[in-house]
C-alpha cells in the first residue's frame, strides 16, 4: 500500500496547499516547541494518522509511507524552511513522534522532492531539505527533467537505498534512460486510446519490468 500524507495546517485545519497558507514566523517556531499549544494540537494529528496506520500494521500490512512531500517545494505549509528549525526539523519530529512514540513500525519512510531550480522563487536545493539516512529508507523525485541526471544526485544521497521517480502523466521510454528502483504514475480519471498507447510504449520498453496490480496507480522497477 503506498500513501502520501498531505496532513492539514494544524494552526487551523484547513487545506494543506497554497502559497497563502504558510505559517507566520512565530507559528512556525510554536509547531517546534513542546509544550506550546500548536505542538499539542500537532501532536493530537499526528496520533490520529497513527491511530490509523496501526490497524494496517496489526493487519501484517506495510506502508509506503511519503509524509510531507515536496519538502523543498513551495506549494505547502511544511515545505520550503531552511535551517536547523525548518522543514527538516518538523520532519524528524514526525518521524519521532509516529516511530518513537506511537509505535508504528510498518512505514517505509520515503523521502519525496520536488526539482531543484535556480531563482527565488524556484524549489530548494536537494542536500538543504533531505532529512537524513536514519529518516528515510527510500527516496523519490516529482516529474524531474530528463536533461538532468537525478537519478546519479539522489544516488549519492541515498547510499544504497532505493529511490524511484513520481510522474504526473504518461512520460516516454526515455523516463528508463536514468535509472530508478520504480516509478509511480499518478491516477488518470480520462482514459483515451492515445494514452493507452503510450503506456504500451512505455511498459513495451525493454529497459522496463512491469508490475500491475489492482489499484489506478501503476509503478515499474528497472
Amino acid at each position: 500500500m503506498s500513501l502520501s500524507w498531505h496532513a492539514l495546517r494544524p494552526t487551523d485545519g484547513k487545506s494543506a496547499g497554497g502559497l497563502n497558507d504558510q505559517l507566520t514566523d512565530y507559528e512556525w517556531n510554536e509547531l517546534l516547541t513542546p509544550g506550546s499549544k500548536l505542538y499539542e494540537r500537532w501532536t493530537a494529528q499526528v496520533d490520529a494518522a497513527a491511530a490509523s496506520l496501526k490497524k494496517l500494521q496489526d493487519a501484517g500490512i506495510p506502508v509506503l509511507w511519503r509524509p510531507y512531500p515536496e519538502l523543498n517545494g513551495k506549494n505547502f505549509w511544511w515545505a520550503g524552511r531552511k535551517g536547523n528549525r525548518g522543514s527538516v526539523a518538523l520532519y524528524r519530529q514526525l518521524f519521532d513522534r509516529m516511530v518513537n512514540h506511537d509505535g508504528v513500525r510498518n512505514l517505509v519512510w520515503i523521502w519525496t522532492a520536488a526539482p531543484p531550480g535556480f531563482g527565488p522563487n524556484a524549489n530548494g536545493s536537494l542536500f538543504d531539505f533531505f532529512p537524513g539516512l536514519l529518516y528515510t529508507d527510500a527516496l523519490s523525485l516529482k516529474d524531474p527533467q530528463l536533461s538532468w541526471r537525478a537519478d546519479a544526485t539522489l544516488a549519492s544521497m541515498a547510499v544504497g537505498k532505493p529511490i524511484g521517480v513520481e510522474l504526473s502523466a504518461i512520460p516516454t521510454p526515455d523516463i528508463a534512460q536514468q535509472k530508478w528502483s520504480w516509478f509511480l504514475l499518478a491516477p488518470d480519471p480520462t482514459p483515451s486510446p492515445e494514452k493507452d498507447q503510450a503506456l504500451r510504449a512505455l511498459y513495451g520498453d525493454a529497459r522496463v519490468i512491469t508490475r500491475t496490480d489492482s489499484q489506478t496507480n501503476r509503478d515499474a522497477a528497472r
